[in-house]
């Protein structure tokens, strides 16, 4: 070990991994050296594994070329619109007491370099990787809503009908989402004051480069028009749509639904991160991570959405409780007074 101790490395060899080899750490295994924090992680946790089944985060690793961090970035900017709805600059502040997939914090400038390195090229590939997971014959919705802006830079920013019944320019959004995994399949911005009704053209068209096929559109009555049944017709779109309540055919179909047979309502998303906040991840320097103990309704959704509680996060014990009755003698058989 003293000869060892003296020997004379060449000064531009990294030897910052020597720590790590056999025989030269701490026993044990050391999965932490940064600084010590407790931060919460029950929300991020439940949206990282719903990430991970439904194929969002290798598309997205697939996406930017195998680059890891920037897929990250990515979730991490998704999941902060879930659970908080302040603007972008505070994310920074969001990220100390919230543990993340991004693995260093998010600046002002470090997003806008993100969100402008992301092409048009991606969002398509992203498209067609999405395509690829969906089933013949899925159910989609198509929805849009208008946005509201103060702004007046942007080319898209119209005076339209505003859904929000305010006196502001806007924009309209337009979605797509498969009712099976009620994920987006397919998102466009539009000029503010096009109606639905000009879009559902546009929106089979990218759909179809895309690569959506066999999919089923449902719209409301918004997207109603005689040339709007022309373009389903002339593409073979299979759609449903909204029909006035007063025609005799679909009043007959309605009065025919049995409403007693509904499904029991699930809780909302917001209702299940609200049930996960209490989960935390405690990291000490020097030491292995852990994370709090799931309890109660916490179980419960994981195993509704079929995750995987962590390593000692689920109780394991049983109760030792018996529902055997007491030893000794037989109670006696209780009569009625007569």
């Amino acid at each position: 070990m003293e000869e060892r101790r003296k020997l004379i490395f060449p000064s531009d060899w990294d030897l910052s991994e020597i720590k790590s080899l056999s025989g030269t750490g701490h026993r044990g295994v050391v999965e932490y050296d940064g600084g010590d924090l407790d931060r919460m992680y029950g929300p991020t946790w439940f949206l990282n594994n719903v990430a991970k089944e439904t194929g969002l985060s290798d598309d997205l690793q697939k996406v930017f070329g195998g680059n890891v961090e920037m897929a990250q970035d990515v979730l991490t900017l998704a999941y902060y619109l879930f659970l908080d709805s302040r603007t972008y600059s505070h994310i920074e502040k969001w990220q100390r007491i919230v543990k993340t997939p991004s693995v260093h914090t998010l600046t002002s400038s470090s997003i806008t370099r993100l969100t402008q390195s992301i092409t048009e090229q991606h969002r398509m590939d992203l498209f067609r990787l999405r395509a690829k997971r969906m089933g013949k014959d899925e159910y989609c919705a198509v929805d849009s809503t208008s946005v509201s802006t103060y702004g007046f830079h942007l080319v898209d920013i119209r005076w339209g009908h505003n859904k929000e019944h305010l006196p502001l320019k806007q924009t309209l959004e337009v979605i797509v989402y498969s009712l099976t995994s009620h994920l987006p399949i397919y998102y466009l911005e539009l000029p503010g004051n096009m109606p639905d009704s000009r879009t559902i053209e546009m929106i089979v068209t990218e759909l179809e480069h895309a690569g959506f096929k066999n999919v089923i559109l449902i719209t409301d009555r918004g997207y109603e028009s005689m040339k709007n049944l022309e373009v389903y017709i002339a593409k073979g779109q299979k759609v449903i749509t909204s029909v006035k309540c007063g025609q005799g055919e679909a009043l007959k179909v309605i009065k025919s639904i049995d409403l007693s047979t509904r499904a029991k309502a699930i809780p909302s998303m917001s209702a299940i991160l609200e049930e996960m906040q209490t989960i935390r991840c405690i990291e000490h320097d020097g030491r292995r991570k852990f994370i709090t103990p799931f309890v109660g309704d916490q179980l419960l959704i994981c195993d509704a959405f079929g995750f995987e509680n962590p390593e000692g996060c689920r109780p394991t014990y049983t109760s030792k409780k018996s529902n055997k009755g007491k030893r000794g003698r037989p109670p006696k058989p209780q009569t009625e007074n007569l």
